[in-house]
């Protein structure tokens, strides 16, 4: 049997949010719910798509506007570490199309709603990659157990430079989410299956050269102080292969 991994759950909620927009949920649009959620999961029981529903309903019922949801799929997304290539979100978005068509009348209000859930994802994505981005620079500060002021300086920096359109204030909520991240996960290479894990997707739209100037920013994070050290190096070899 097929376990519903967080992520299912949380399309779920987009899917219904969006049926849900024009103040019914007709039958035709829970049935392409329910297609689409099983084609993402085939193995799934009948009684844990139920299950997923219900659920997706009950976050739905828990908020009194559109508005509302979306503030509240931002903070699961965001709380899920939630990274979707391109495509995928491409197609998650062509989903939701379907879904407003499925009663035979996407209304104004469903095509507005799609919008801004691919706004309310966007954001979400390219704060996520913002969160990971720390997440790794930190590893590499950390690393040696010799984290210092120079590297916390330079990471910043690197930060700073990367957030374009993001308010400062929120570039250090960002890293400070990123720094509770690491401490909930204790060693290196604990830290190193993190980034194996999660790299291959969040990074997989960067062109050659952005790969090589995050590799050299690593190097130059590394030698901050003034030496790079073996463990320092092992982070920056390791994200070399997750990139390749």
């Amino acid at each position: 049997m097929t376990d519903v991994s967080p992520e299912l759950r949380l399309i779920a909620f987009v899917f219904l949010m969006l049926a849900g927009a024009d103040g019914r949920v007709a039958a035709g649009e829970i049935g392409r719910i329910r297609s689409l959620l099983r084609a993402r999961a085939p193995g799934l029981g009948d009684a844990q798509l139920d299950a997923t529903l219900d659920q997706a309903a009950a976050w739905y019922d828990a908020a009194a506007t559109d508005d509302e949801r979306l503030a509240q799929l931002g903070r699961a997304a965001a709380g899920l570490h939630w990274t979707l290539r391109s495509r995928e979100r491409n197609d998650l978005l062509v989903e939701l199309i379907g879904i407003a068509s499925a009663d035979g009348n996407a209304e104004v209000v469903e095509g507005a709603l799609v919008r801004q859930i691919r706004a309310a994802l966007v954001h979400t994505l390219r704060e996520e990659e913002l969160r990971l981005l720390a997440f790794l620079y930190f590893t590499c500060a950390d690393a040696d157990g010799a984290w210092t002021n120079q590297e916390t300086v330079r990471l910043y920096e690197y930060l700073e430079n990367e957030s374009t359109g993001l308010p400062r204030d929120r570039v250090i909520a960002l890293a400070q989410e990123a720094y509770e991240w690491i401490q909930s996960v204790p060693g290196t290479e604990a830290r190193l299956a993190v980034l194996d894990e999660r790299i291959p997707r969040a990074f997989a739209h960067l062109s050659p050269l952005e790969r090589d100037e995050l590799l050299f920013r690593l190097l130059d994070l590394a030698r901050a102080d003034g030496h790079v050290s073996e463990a320092e190096q092992q982070v920056r070899d390791r994200v070399r292969t997750l990139l390749t």
